[in-house]
């Protein structure tokens, strides 16, 4: 394709430059100058013709990266909404199951016995243990753990998509 443009840009120029030899062979002998003054603007037309099609091709290509940039950064962007949703979501559910389990360890603390599931215990480590078991029971924890894993999974695609 280069090899046919620099053909079709190098006959312009003979052209042109023959239109400028008529002109100056016209302009010794005093004839009319319309048919050079053509023939010039049409070999400048033929050799500006290449010039043209390579700014028209960048132009394109650049809308082209540019639209292909635009694309990818849509899809980081909703990874990254995802992304940040998991991690509301894990964080709330953490904190959930924190709070449960410093209610059972604060009322024991304070108390020296708590209540967990309708049996009253007097040691910390059956305590929380008990407070693990109803919090598994009603899927708090895998709903906390399900939440993380989303959220590293989000994670792990933005980083590929930011690449």
């Amino acid at each position: 394709m280069n090899l046919i443009l620099a053909i079709v840009l190098y006959a312009g120029l003979a052209v042109f430059a023959f239109g400028i030899i008529l002109l100056l062979f016209f302009l010794i002998f005093k004839k009319r100058l319309k048919a050079p003054l053509i023939v010039c603007l049409i070999g400048l037309i033929i050799a500006a013709s290449p010039v043209g099609y390579n700014f028209y091709m960048a132009q394109k290509e650049h809308r082209e990266e540019l639209a292909k940039i635009e694309k990818k950064d849509k899809k980081f962007d909703k990874a990254e909404r995802q992304f940040i949703k998991h991690i509301k979501k894990s964080t709330v559910a953490t904190e959930f199951i924190a709070q449960k389990y410093n209610k059972v360890w604060g009322e024991l603390t304070e108390n020296r016995t708590v209540n967990v599931a309708n049996v009253d215990y007097n040691d910390h480590d059956s305590a929380v243990a008990a407070e693990g078991r109803r919090l598994l029971a009603q899927g708090k924890l895998d709903d906390a753990d399900d939440y993380y894993v989303s959220a590293q999974g989000d994670y792990q695609k933005n980083e590929r998509l930011r690449d």
